[in-house]
């Protein structure tokens, strides 16, 4: 039999790698939708993103998210890009979450290694790799971090959904929102067909995408950094490009966020990007590193192969 693969991207912003755990439970992964995001016009985003320095202050503060809700959604709308982003975070990843106990979760993990074998397989390898198990846990973990208390958001959804507070929150300089905006701005758009019939709107996404995450990246976010990886990767939204891929992951690997993942991911997906890149390709990375860890960087003037 040659299995099932499964399409995993193993690190897409901690709070993706968490809803890709709901989705290969189903017997698929669920990868970030294809990612593309907003209109031209950045000018106002990078002043504001400027001006945030390290970031949106919350002004609704912290709590469990169904009796903040209220307060989130005013805040959001009264222009508190916090606020904008809390929401569209928590409605991207727990919309369709269903919590499982961890005791239930390890058993559903030991049944689908029992039942599966090497039927279903991540990036080549059985589901019962410890690198699998490590990835189900680490995802099982970051669902029930991101999604607590989010039961009564289930139960009566908002009319707007995760893509208009993202929107909202990157429109008013919020970086990590214009990291996270390229993983919900094609999930409206189910099949080929349906992002060939959208193909204007493909494309003007696209190309705000490029220029948020640019914006992101020059004000020091991580996920940015994690996303332009992505973005650059041999199934990601934009031009692959090996160096690109591999010098955005160098430069994540340097911040705290990449601490949050399983050792035996991080380790094994640099090895991937550095086998794809040629020996010119890896320096072009490093260099592309170094830079990226200064103040700064424009992305679209780094060196490129």
């Amino acid at each position: 039999m040659s299995g099932i693969p499964v399409r995993r991207w193993a690190m897409p912003a901690l709070a993706s790698a968490a809803i890709g755990l709901a989705a290969l439970l189903a017997w698929r992964w669920h990868a970030a939708a294809e990612q593309q995001a907003l209109a031209s016009d950045t000018g106002g985003v990078t002043g504001a993103a400027t001006q945030a320095g390290a970031g949106p202050v919350a002004s609704v503060p912290e709590g469990p998210f169904d009796a903040m809700r209220p307060q989130l959604e005013a805040a959001a709308h009264a222009g508190d890009a916090d606020a904008a982003f809390r929401l569209g975070r928590t409605l991207a990843h727990c919309i369709d979450y269903t919590p499982v106990p961890g005791g239930r979760m390890t058993a559903m993990i030991a049944e689908m290694v029992a039942g599966a074998g090497n039927a279903i397989r991540i990036d080549g390898r059985p589901i019962g790799d410890d690198r699998n198990i490590d990835l189900l846990l680490f995802a099982h973990a970051e669902a029930t971090r991101l999604c607590a208390d989010t039961d009564g958001l289930r139960a009566d959804p908002p009319a707007d959904g995760a893509l208009y507070y993202v929107t909202l929150a990157a429109e008013r300089g919020h970086p990590e929102a214009m990291a996270l905006y390229p993983d919900v701005a094609f999930r409206e758009f189910k099949s080929l067909s349906a992002l060939v019939d959208a193909a204007d709107e493909v494309e003007r996404r696209r190309n705000r995408a490029t220029q948020m995450l640019s914006v992101a990246v020059r004000s020091g976010e991580p996920a940015a950094l994690l996303a332009m990886s992505r973005a650059h990767d041999a199934d990601g939204w934009l031009t692959p490009d090996p160096a690109r891929a591999l010098g955005f992951w160098l430069a994540f690997s340097e911040t705290p966020m990449h601490r949050r993942f399983p050792d035996s991911l991080t380790s094994e997906h640099v090895r991937k990007l550095e086998q794809t890149a040629s020996a010119e390709e890896r320096a072009h990375a490093r260099a592309l590193a170094r830079e990226l860890q200064q103040p700064a960087v424009d992305p679209s003037e780094a060196p490129r192969q």
